[in-house]
């Protein structure tokens, strides 16, 4: 527009001071309409970036509070493994079988902090029913090598002495993964690798559909036979002395 009026006026004969003057008028008159132009379109460019700004920030707490960061495997049969974030809330519950399925469909866990979590399993009447009838619960942390772990650990064990039949560890992350390879959960995972050293013809999906007491004596009662057959024919047995649960 400045320019237009310019090339107006030079084609006008008047003294350079009338032309000043004029032009001076004209874009106090219009508010200095190019100027105003280039504010606003600062403006909205400044409130466009605010709200990048603000989508992105939004993205990388949800990434942050829907990402499991330690995991906690709950082993019964019914099992559970559970995934909490870094805010130490359950964001995942995994059912690990069957049975695991409709105790996870039974309780309202998701969202909430891991230790009132643990608690509302514990009171859960199908789990409190197992329990009472000696039944075993092993609570296995993975430990995803940062100091929430270590933290987790301390606070479950705490949790898991307050009740009979229910011991707790933690196992590697590897150790997990080779367990979630063979669709087994960590502490059904390892009694199976024991098994196997006395029956190589036991699979993970038995070791699976078993309870843990039911695991254990397994374990106790082909042990036992190898040491009496061991016995019997001159060797020394040493069997299996039982995993550390209450």
């Amino acid at each position: 527009m400045d320019d237009k009026i310019r090339t107006v006026f030079d084609s006008i004969h008047a003294d350079d001071e009338l032309k000043s003057k004029t032009l001076a008028y004209i874009a106090k008159k219009s508010h200095g309409y190019p100027s105003r132009r280039k504010m606003i379109r600062r403006r909205i460019i400044t409130a466009v970036s605010a709200a990048a700004c603000l989508v992105l920030t939004a993205a990388v707490g949800a990434k942050l509070f829907f990402t499991s960061t330690s995991y906690i495997c709950i082993e019964i049969n019914p099992s559970l493994e559970l995934g909490i974030n870094c805010f130490d809330r359950v964001v995942e519950v995994s059912p690990l079988n069957d049975d695991g399925r409709v105790l996870a469909e039974s309780l309202n866990i998701k969202f909430i902090d891991y230790d009132a979590a643990l608690e509302r399993i514990m009171d859960n009447s199908r789990i409190e029913t197992l329990l009472s009838q000696n039944e075993i619960m092993t609570i296995t942390v993975i430990d995803t090598e940062n100091e929430q772990s270590s933290v987790i650990l301390s606070n479950v064990k705490a949790c898991a002495d307050r009740y009979e039949n229910v011991c707790c560890d933690s196992a590697s992350s590897s150790e997990a993964a080779a367990a979630r390879e063979i669709g087994l959960p960590c502490g059904k995972y390892r009694a199976y690798l024991e098994l196997l050293e006395l029956d190589s013809g036991i699979t993970p999906e038995e070791v699976n559909e078993m309870t843990m007491r039911e695991i254990y004596e397994l374990i106790g009662s082909l042990s036992d036979n190898r040491s009496d057959s061991e016995h019997s024919s001159g060797h020394n047995g040493h069997g299996w002395h039982g995993s550390g649960h209450h």
